[in-house]
């Protein structure tokens, strides 16, 4: 897939469109482009968590206490 062509063209004997380099260039750019947007949306939801301190408290015990009556329920 990174040469740009499928097998069936490969037993043809057809070439590739584009250098296996340039290729694996735009892989490389796709997987760090995307590295880029997890860490962006990690931060973000980090500086959220840390504004809203004081609210998380309150909530994340109300979700503690409702998974263990849910859980000593079930």
């Amino acid at each position: 897939m990174l040469s740009g062509i499928g097998v069936e063209q490969l037993r043809t004997g057809q070439t590739a469109r584009n250098s296996l380099f340039a290729s694996s260039l735009g892989v490389r750019h796709r997987i760090l482009r995307g590295f880029h947007r997890f860490g962006a949306a990690a931060s973000a939801v980090g500086q959220f968590l840390l504004q809203h301190k004081t609210l998380m408290g309150p909530v994340a015990g109300a979700v503690i206490i409702l998974f263990a009556c849910t859980w000593s329920a079930g």
